[in-house]
């Protein structure tokens, strides 16, 4: 039989100035059934990291783990408690309030299998099932490329490029021997075709202009890519438009999931006598 549950969504939120948060878990209940089912991310969660760049990754762990803590005291007391009184608790517990770990305003589902809904929720609000931005798995790529490059004697980070007329920034570059070495990753999950074309005319322009002014040397420069999912013509075509151009550069392509070939590229001959950290 289906009964109403209500829910609220847990959030991580390191630095209330800016109200920046990141989804972290899920909490239903049904005061009339004692039940409270939870499902939190796991620690080390690697969205935290991908938001918050400046953020020791103790403090996630730290709040999660209280969150938890507190989590399980209230299911135990669920079990014998007066419906009231647990209505009660868990509004309390997740009224609005400044806070690392706080809550979303609560909603209300009528379901008959609470912890298929709970599944259900957390797909939505945690997991994979959210179409995630451009500028975001982007980014997301940028720091598992970091994180593959530690063990190098050198480091990647974000280095701007000259042109005849301005400059831009590159998020993944290092200097040997005075020569730049840099890599653009590069997504292409927009929606529209023409959007895929924009995006990737605009990164081929910038890096014609930095080759032009000598700023790189193209076979010093790659862009790693993601192919669109959607398999509709006019998109495929939009993608194949842009690699057309970037080949034209003479650079490298590579696509993001041969990561032993981008690791490749990322490690220059060090066993060349002329080699030189800058």
């Amino acid at each position: 039989m289906k009964a109403f549950v209500e829910y609220a969504v847990v959030r991580f939120m390191p630095f209330s100035e800016t109200q920046e948060f990141a989804n972290v878990g899920v909490v239903i209940w049904n005061s009339e059934k004692r039940e409270v089912l939870t499902k939190l991310a796991p620690t080390p969660f690697s969205r935290i990291n991908n938001f918050f760049d400046d953020l020791d990754g103790n403090l996630y762990k730290t709040a999660r783990h209280f969150m938890d803590l507190e989590l399980r005291r209230i299911q135990e007391y669920a079990r014998d408690a007066d419906p009231t009184n647990l209505d009660t608790i868990m509004n309390e517990l997740t009224r609005q309030r400044e806070g690392v770990m706080t809550f979303s305003e609560s909603g209300m589902m009528l379901t008959e299998q609470p912890q298929k809904a709970l599944e259900d929720l957390y797909s939505t609000f945690i997991g994979r099932d959210l179409k995630v931005p451009k500028e975001i798995r982007e980014r997301v790529m940028v720091r598992e490329l970091k994180n593959s490059f530690r063990k190098l004697p050198f480091e990647y980070k974000e280095h701007s490029l000259a042109t005849n007329f301005g400059q831009f920034n590159v998020p993944l570059a290092t200097e040997v021997d005075t020569k730049l070495r840099a890599i653009k990753p590069m997504a292409f999950n927009q929606n529209k075709p023409i959007e895929i074309a924009d995006h990737g005319d605009k990164w081929v322009s910038r890096v014609r202009h930095a080759l032009d002014a000598q700023t790189i040397e193209p076979s010093n420069f790659l862009f790693t890519i993601e192919k669109p999912k959607s398999k509709l013509d006019e998109a495929l075509k939009a993608f194949e438009s842009v690699e057309k151009g970037m080949k034209a550069l003479g650079v490298n392509i590579i696509p993001y999931d041969r990561k032993s070939e981008i690791l490749r590229f990322a490690t220059p001959d060090i066993d060349s006598r002329d080699f030189e950290l800058r």
